[in-house]
């Protein structure tokens, strides 16, 4: 789920029974606390998209016992991705404007190991990691008491990727920075 609002906010949430984060380092390896029903499919249980950063630890020269540490990477910043606009950002996740709504998802806050092949994480309550085919997303809006579903979206398969390069906003700056830089440490002195 993306919920967009209230403001600027938006943030991504995964179901209990999909979250990898609460079924491997909750169920299976006990370094977070997840209650056992919130991982029952349909169960209605939804968390903050979050990574492990740190495990539990035992600090070797206090003793102290440290929990482990999660990182919300499920924050979903608004703003325009265009490159061509000056307050555009490459981190910009959705914008709202003239009837549009703009997204950009990440492939993982989707659940995807693989979208060149659109293979699925699927974690087992025991923490086992593996991958299914997925034919669609389901694309359910919800909005003012609106409750529209969609057909979702599919894509073409590829092993090929495309590229072009392109000089992101900054780079100016950081040009003269480096060369500022430069001519100080390699001036005679």
């Amino acid at each position: 789920v993306l919920r967009l609002g209230p403001g600027d906010e938006g943030q991504f949430f995964v179901a209990g029974h999909a979250d990898p984060l609460r079924r491997v380092y909750g169920s299976a390896l006990g370094f977070v606390d997840v209650e056992a029903a919130d991982l029952a499919e349909g169960a209605g249980s939804w968390a903050e998209l979050r990574l492990i950063t740190n495990r539990p630890l035992v600090h070797p020269v206090t003793g102290e016992e440290r929990p482990a540490e999660l990182w919300n990477v499920g924050r979903a910043r608004r703003g325009t991705a265009d490159p061509r606009d000056p307050d555009g950002s490459s981190l910009a996740i959705w914008q709202v404007g003239d009837g549009v709504v703009e997204l950009r998802l990440p492939y993982a806050a989707l659940g995807f190991a693989d979208p060149s092949s659109r293979q699925g994480v699927v974690v087992d309550l025991d923490g086992v990691v593996t991958t299914q085919d997925v034919d669609r997303v389901g694309i359910r809006l919800v909005a003012d008491g609106l409750d529209l579903v969609t057909d979702g979206y599919s894509w073409d398969t590829w092993n090929r990727v495309s590229w072009h390069e392109r000089p992101k906003s900054g780079i100016d700056q950081l040009t003269a920075a480096l060369q500022t830089t430069l001519r100080a440490h390699l001036e005679p002195r």
